[in-house]
């Protein structure tokens, strides 16, 4: 196990805090085995916050599907209102992937993502109680088969996420049928935020690692056979990502399931979910990726084609205010028209 560690230390310090590898693997290895937060809800404010989500779950549950869909929608248009600065990024974002697009195309599309965005909300809210013998009312069974070939092997499996459709019910949809995951997340600057956020997941048995543990904890979650979420369709600049393509669009992503794909041929398996037009959400399996002979570089551009064929079946469904297109190093101009340093887009 040590060993194993230290190979992955080397080979994945883009994995760890940048702070963390100023000095040497010895800084990075405390700070990945820091102990891991009581699960949620532990505190009494927090079991207090679980108590008014779980309320207003079952509140919104009890709703006919065409009425959560119809109050998602008002809640988005809402949105859409006060969106400001979000709101001209996404429409830069659909010029870059969609040039041919015209503008009137473009405000169509923008009222149909932050509609999506509305129901997501309210998805996420029923995500607190969903159940599995919700399954026949609110999915569509998925063909699961990829993902039990590749746990068959015995190396565990990545999961290559994406934060396409109601991609928070997807995963409890996934955990609910029977596989064990270990979801790799980000943390929000407000501490509450982000225990709310992994809470959801670790309710219905979904371990959720914030990323800068990711390296031994991935590793620990792989030899016992589990299924490791990584979601990797949004910016990482430098020292962290690497650079790639997007929409045929030059931008930094990260390598964390190339690392781990080249340094332990763990297969690669793209699950995605997106709602149908009568409501019902619908969890798509893909076949695992052929990564036969790619280096990392090749892998994560690869990943990177795969989610691009998803965008592109449900483009309104995937998160389009996240500023995706950046230089991935150096002053130089990006895509949405700003001067911003390496520094500045390794922040955001």
């Amino acid at each position: 196990m040590r060993n194993s560690f230290r190979r992955a230390v080397k080979a994945a310090k883009t994995q760890c805090h940048p702070m963390s590898l100023a000095n040497d693997n010895r800084s990075c290895y405390i700070q990945l085995m820091s102990k891991t937060e009581a699960s949620w809800p532990a505190t009494v404010p927090e079991k207090i916050l679980y108590a008014i989500c779980a309320l207003a779950s079952w509140s919104v549950r009890i709703w006919p599907r065409k009425a959560q869909l119809f109050f998602g929608d008002i809640l988005g248009e809402f949105a859409l209102l006060f969106a400001g600065y979000r709101k001209e990024v996404a429409i830069k974002n659909f010029k870059i992937a969609f040039p041919e697009m015209t503008d009137e195309e473009c405000k169509k599309m923008l009222h149909k993502h932050f509609r999506h965005l509305g129901r997501l909300v309210l998805e996420y809210m029923i995500s607190f109680t969903i159940r599995k013998s919700d399954f026949d009312n609110w999915f569509v069974a998925p063909d699961t088969t990829p993902l039990k070939e590749a746990v068959a092997e015995g190396k565990g499996a990545i999961l290559l996420g994406t934060h396409m459709g109601p991609c928070d019910v997807g995963v409890v949809m996934t955990q609910l049928a029977g596989f064990p995951l270990v979801l790799v997340g980000k943390r929000t600057p407000i501490h509450w935020v982000t225990r709310l956020l992994f809470g959801m997941r670790e309710i219905h048995g979904v371990e959720a690692l914030p990323e800068e543990r990711v390296v031994t904890d991935i590793i620990r979650a792989l030899k016992k056979n589990k299924i490791v979420v990584m979601v990797m369709d949004q910016y990482l600049g430098p020292p962290q990502g690497v650079m790639s393509k997007f929409f045929g669009q030059e931008t930094g992503t990260s390598q964390g399931v190339a690392v781990f794909a080249d340094r332990f041929k763990v297969p690669v398996v793209p699950v995605w979910s997106f709602r149908r037009e009568d409501g019902r959400i619908e969890l798509v399996v893909e076949k695992r990726l052929d990564l036969t002979g790619l280096n990392q570089e090749q892998i994560t551009q690869k990943c990177n084609d795969e989610i691009e064929k998803m965008v592109r079946r449900v483009p309104e469904q995937w998160f389009w205010v996240h500023k995706r297109w950046k230089p991935f190093a150096g002053l130089r101009t990006d895509a949405y028209g700003l001067e911003i340093n390496r520094e500045y887009h390794s922040r955001q």
